[in-house]
Order: C-alpha cells, then sequence, then structure tokens
C-alpha cells in the first residue's frame, strides 16, 4: 500500500495489546505529509499571442496557466524565463504565468 496524500491525508485504526488475559486498546493516528512528487503542468504545449505593435507599456498580453496536483507550497507554480530573448520587451509574472509589455513594440527593428 503506497501513502498518497492526494488520494488520502490521514489513517487512524485501533491497535490492542494483551498479556494473554487483560486486554488494552489504543486509537492510532497517522498523518500523512505531502511531498512534492508532481510536476507542474501546461494546459498546453504550445501558446501563441497576437500585440499590436503600438500597445502601450503595461498591455497585459496573455497567460499561461500551469498547475501542479500537489497541496500546499508544494503546489505552488514559480514561472520564470529559460532563454533570454524575450525578456527586454516582456515581463512574466513569476505566480500568474502572465505576460505584459514592457517596452515599446517597432515592427520595422
Amino acid at each position: 500500500m503506497n501513502l498518497d496524500y492526494e488520494v488520502k491525508t490521514f489513517h487512524n485504526f485501533t491497535i490492542e495489546a494483551t498479556d494473554g488475559v487483560n486486554r488494552s486498546s489504543a486509537l492510532v493516528y497517522i498523518r500523512v505529509v505531502d511531498e512534492n512528487d508532481h510536476s507542474p503542468i501546461f494546459s498546453q504545449s504550445f501558446y501563441s499571442f497576437d500585440v499590436v505593435e503600438n500597445a502601450e507599456i503595461g498591455y497585459t498580453i496573455g497567460t499561461v496557466p500551469a498547475r501542479d496536483a500537489d497541496s500546499g507550497n508544494n503546489g505552488r507554480v514559480i514561472y520564470e524565463y529559460v532563454s533570454e530573448w524575450g525578456q527586454e520587451y516582456f515581463s512574466l509574472d513569476a505566480h500568474r504565468g502572465t505576460f505584459v509589455l514592457k517596452k515599446q513594440l517597432d515592427f520595422e527593428e
């Protein structure tokens, strides 16, 4: 039997001790602590957004949602750039996965 916090967060049962004549029982409660055993998953494998070149700085371009099946802090998703490309023009909200325009775009560049 595997313990999985996402399936069941606790187990309880009764145990008994005996000396052959007398008995005593106790209730045992075991709390399962969540382990960070799930990876974040994006809702799509590819995202595409359109933005006009005269969009104002601060314009929200789009969001790339991901979720993690773990609970509590283990289920918190943090977004970050892997490549440097795009960081000059777009800020990425590390907690929501939202891209915002931070530098004016110029189609001719």
